[in-house]
């Protein structure tokens, strides 16, 4: 498993693993083994690749196959038209 490396850089919105940047009140408990799942406790709000980085492939620390983070196409402001000609999803929920 290793130790825990990755910590939450709350100015630049991504988990970073730099020894020289980390802040000295950061104890192993605000530190996480995963960048997939720093990213996704401490910036869960925001799109995976701002955080991860685009490309990033997470290693295969917990027997799940690493996923690669695709930047998607999203727009600042809500737009008239689409912008993709794939399904972002579906706006009903799926029967229980």
């Amino acid at each position: 498993w290793g130790e825990p490396k990755y910590y939450p850089n709350y100015g630049e919105f991504q988990c970073d693993d730099d020894p020289t940047y980390k802040p000295t009140w950061t104890t192993e408990e605000h530190m996480y083994r995963s960048k997939e799942l720093c990213c996704k406790e401490m910036f869960g709000w925001i799109r995976p690749e701002k955080c991860l980085g685009v490309g990033f492939v997470e290693a295969n620390y917990f027997g799940v196959a690493p996923k690669a983070v695709e930047e998607s196409i999203v727009t600042d402001k809500p737009t008239s038209s689409p912008v993709s000609d794939k399904p972002t999803g579906s706006p009903f929920s799926a029967p229980v």
